[in-house]
């Protein structure tokens, strides 16, 4: 499953997660060598609407909650943390993040986030420190991360799902 992630001028955009996965190093390298064919094409090839899901800019917070209150790349617990920026990543630049996670990877992310209810994210929100994060905590702004993940363990899920048949 690739997860492409774009930023600008500081300003986090809306990231797509596609079930597209690959099995070997190379057919990746092949694949994504050029992260601007990556955009390009992402953006016009067609996407089952069951295996695409938009996190909007809740991409960072949806992390933070997921891990240990950092944004970050090391962070938390592998499969948590493959959740959003996990993964083989495709693209060295500051401007985008592109990982890639094999099947098994989907699967076993698929399987930590299925118990994840509101509690159990909240409790992940509680961890952000709200100078790093840039904004207050605050209700309205969790309501809004809880808005953005639901779905996201059942996109894992066909995902998994899809990869393996």
């Amino acid at each position: 499953m690739a997860t492409e992630t774009r930023r600008s001028r500081g300003e986090e955009r809306r990231p797509r997660a596609t079930g597209i996965t690959k099995d070997t190093k190379s057919d990746t390298e092949k694949v994504f060598a050029d992260v601007s064919w990556w955009s390009a094409a992402h953006r016009e090839l067609p996407t089952p609407r069951d295996l695409a899901f938009q996190t909007d800019k809740g991409w960072a917070g949806i992390h933070r909650c997921l891990t240990d209150g950092r944004l970050a790349y090391d962070n938390g617990t592998d499969l948590l943390r493959a959740c959003v920026l996990g993964g083989e990543h495709l693209y060295k630049g500051d401007d985008f993040v592109v990982s890639l996670l094999t099947p098994e990877q989907v699967g076993d992310v698929a399987t930590v986030l299925a118990p994840i209810d509101k509690a159990s994210l909240h409790t992940g929100y509680k961890l952000i420190d709200p100078a790093d994060y840039g904004a207050p905590l605050s209700d309205h702004d969790f309501e809004f991360l809880w808005s953005c993940f639901v779905g996201l363990p059942e996109f894992f899920k066909k995902v998994a799902s899809a990869a393996r048949g």
